[in-house]
């Protein structure tokens, strides 16, 4: 998988997250928002073809930065879930979804002749 694939497949888990919201499906939602993302998946590649570990894959994420830390976000929207705040939710997943659409990846290396 691509970034770019990568990219796009999470921006469609993301709107599927925010569809949880919208319904208020509490539930659904926490587990979406758990769920392993193919960033996340495409950042393990990166990091195992790097020789390091599954502890890794963080550092070869692109959405890592000081502004937007992955596993601080998934708690505060399901805490925010939980307190029934699903207007302030649906605010949090919008900011991701247009994070993810503005995202810019890297190209791939042309495949070998």
């Amino acid at each position: 998988m691509t970034w770019e694939e990568a990219r796009q497949r999470t921006l469609d888990q993301w709107r599927r997250v925010g569809a949880l919201a919208t319904a208020r499906d509490i539930k659904g939602f926490a587990h979406a928002v758990n769920t392993c993302t193919p960033l996340c998946e495409k950042a393990q590649d990166e990091a195992e073809r790097e020789g390091l570990g599954e502890d890794s894959r963080c550092y070869f994420c692109l959405r890592l930065s000081p502004r937007s830390e992955c596993r601080r976000i998934f708690s505060d929207l399901i805490v925010t879930a939980l307190d029934g705040d699903w207007t302030a939710v649906q605010q949090q997943v919008d900011v991701v979804v247009k994070d993810l659409e503005a995202m810019r990846v890297p190209e791939e290396p042309a495949a070998a002749q």
